[in-house]
């Protein structure tokens, strides 16, 4: 999905660009469909019954970041859910 049509989701009334993402290993039933929450240190989304791990992404007016340097200024992203 990158370049074009690219993945996309709002939180706290900003977009946010997912560029870069790899499918988790670990099968998840425990949260929320679109909850974020950290899998070995790492950002993940629960999608049904498995999740995505994000590896860039870019938030509204900023530049393109991996998730660790996001996590690190936005660590009130974790259990928050995507939309």
């Amino acid at each position: 999905m990158n370049p074009w049509p690219s993945a996309w989701t709002k939180w706290n009334d900003k977009t946010i660009k997912i560029t870069e993402v790899e499918h988790s290993p670990h099968l998840i039933e425990q949260y929320k469909e679109g909850e974020v929450f950290l899998d070995h240190d790492k950002i993940a989304v629960q999608c049904g019954f498995e999740a995505i791990l994000i590896k860039k992404l870019q938030l509204e007016g900023k530049k393109e970041m991996s998730a660790e340097e996001f996590l690190r200024g936005n660590k009130d992203i974790i259990h928050q859910i995507l939309t």
